[in-house]
């Protein structure tokens, strides 16, 4: 199982435990926002160019309110679910290249938003010396 598939797993877990409203990392970002994030690069990647270039970030954010409506359960189960199948990131390679390091980080995002968090144990899953890192590349 890859890094992504991972932490995805664990990040759908841990917004179900916080619901929408709990504070992350990002500033300004509760999950709800954070969650609308992680859809739309994976599920609208056309609108998700104003997340690099600020001009574009109103395409981004009406796309991102657009899952305001959806009940939080159905949103997790999307992030849950991955990528659709016409999705960029759908393809396991490119989902574990583009994604591992974007839901870790992302997870802790999440995890760290509120004080008393505690750090997470060793991933058993992961194998190697590089542990939970065993996606990164060298610079």
């Amino acid at each position: 199982m890859s890094l992504a598939s991972r932490e995805r797993a664990a990040l759908s877990d841990e917004f179900d435990r916080s619901g929408p409203g709990r504070p992350t990392l990002c500033d300004g970002w509760l999950a709800r926002e954070l969650l609308a994030h992680l859809l739309v690069r994976e599920r609208q990647p056309w609108a998700s160019a104003g997340i690099l270039l600020p001009a574009l970030a109103p395409v981004t954010e009406r796309a991102m309110r657009g899952f305001d409506t959806m009940p939080w359960a159905q949103r997790v189960g999307l992030l849950r679910a991955g990528p659709p199948v016409w999705s960029p990131f759908r393809p396991a390679r490119v989902d574990a290249a583009a994604n591992g390091a974007e839901l870790l980080v992302h997870h802790e995002d999440l995890r760290r938003g509120e004080p008393g968090w505690e750090p997470r144990p060793p991933d058993a899953s992961a194998t190697g010396r590089r542990g939970r890192w065993c996606g990164a590349r060298p610079a």
